[in-house]
């Protein structure tokens, strides 16, 4: 609350202007968070952050469109804190709505701020046209949003109890019909590593996937088939330095017998194929790194606390000089020397 934060409310209404429509404040984020969005338009940053920059890029995570990433400027009046980033919402459209995507939720989001880019004074906000969807994809919804009217108006004639059902169906559907977004994100990523960022179905799943973030609220539909359609395309394997449990549990029924993708022929080499391509080379050289510091001590390494027990025995067999013993450490024996032997032809 404004109590907890050092920005007094003062100081921003006279810099920024009326704070009407911004209603609270939120302590620091953790130092491993990079920014946290607010759904009341609130950024916080943690410092240390250089007080002399003037402007910056701020993008949502996911970032999807070239349109998420907007030039942040800074303001003169607020440069002796150090903890926050304010940004207005009047205009057609507020920074938050910029960089929301298709996800009208703010209150989970996380956000990056970049600096190092203005040195060059090169970049510069993307088009708005790549903020709307292609015809392609509007073409794969129904036309008509489905909003709360809409379904009352279908409803009104039938019976309460019928009534009561498609009206909890539309209300609570979206909440129980979430993988969608889990779906789309795959085929997402799928095509942007066998197709390429500027493929025109990767643009395509890219729009699908904002869509389909928040269906039970923007009220979207796609249209019977769609999904089925692109899972045949893209419901494929994941990149294999992809992989994880959570993955393979969620489409092992769909792609437990598909093969990782291929990167399309005339595509540059993914950078992340490169960094799993370095990481095992050096994974090698320091395995031998390993290996070689253990051969000055040749293949067998004696443990006293395992041997020690053995040579109590034999002196034990020794001065008493039983057969009971001497048989029992001699199978004893046997049966360390069977598994040593079977253990080396296993690993070698």
């Amino acid at each position: 609350m404004r109590a907890e934060c050092a920005l007094r409310a003062g100081d921003v209404e006279s810099s920024v202007g009326d704070l009407s429509r911004l209603a609270q404040l939120r302590p620091n984020t953790p130092p491993a968070e990079h920014l946290t969005i607010f759904r009341l338009a609130y950024f916080f940053l943690p410092p240390p952050v250089s007080q002399t920059q003037n402007a910056a890029l701020t993008a949502l995570n996911p970032c999807q469109f070239p349109s998420d990433t907007r030039e942040s400027a800074g303001k003169a009046q607020l440069v002796k804190y150090t903890d926050v980033i304010v940004c207005s919402v009047k205009g057609d459209r507020r920074l938050a709505g910029w960089l929301a995507g298709g996800d009208y939720d703010g209150d989970a989001q996380r956000a990056a701020v970049f600096f190092d880019f203005y040195s060059s004074g090169t970049v510069r906000n993307a088009n708005e046209i790549f903020s709307h969807e292609t015809e392609d994809v509007t073409e794969d919804f129904t036309q008509k949003a489905r909003t709360g009217a809409h379904v009352m108006e279908l409803v009104e004639s039938e019976h309460p109890i019928p009534q009561t059902r498609k009206l909890q169906e539309y209300l609570l559907g979206g909440i129980q019909a979430t993988s969608v977004v889990g779906v789309y994100s795959a085929f997402h990523d799928y095509a942007i590593y066998a197709l390429g960022y500027t493929h025109p179905e990767t643009i395509r799943l890219t729009y699908m996937l904002c869509a389909l973030l928040d269906p039970f609220k923007n009220g979207r539909v796609s249209i019977d088939g769609v999904m089925f359609r692109d899972l045949a395309k893209y419901g494929k394997r994941l990149s294999a330095w992809k992989k994880s449990k959570e993955n393979d549990d969620f489409h092992v029924n769909s792609t437990y017998n598909t093969l990782n993708p291929k990167r399309g022929h005339k595509l540059e080499q993914f950078i992340v194929d490169e960094f799993c391509k370095q990481a095992k080379d050096e994974g090698n050289v320091q395995k031998d790194a390993i290996r070689d510091s253990f051969q000055h001590r040749g293949r067998t390494v004696v443990d006293p606390h395992l041997t020690q027990p053995w040579y109590d025995e034999e002196g034990r067999i020794a001065v008493i000089g039983t057969v009971q013993m001497e048989v029992q450490l001699l199978a004893t024996k046997i049966h360390v020397q069977t598994f040593k032997t079977r253990y080396q032809k296993e690993k070698d």
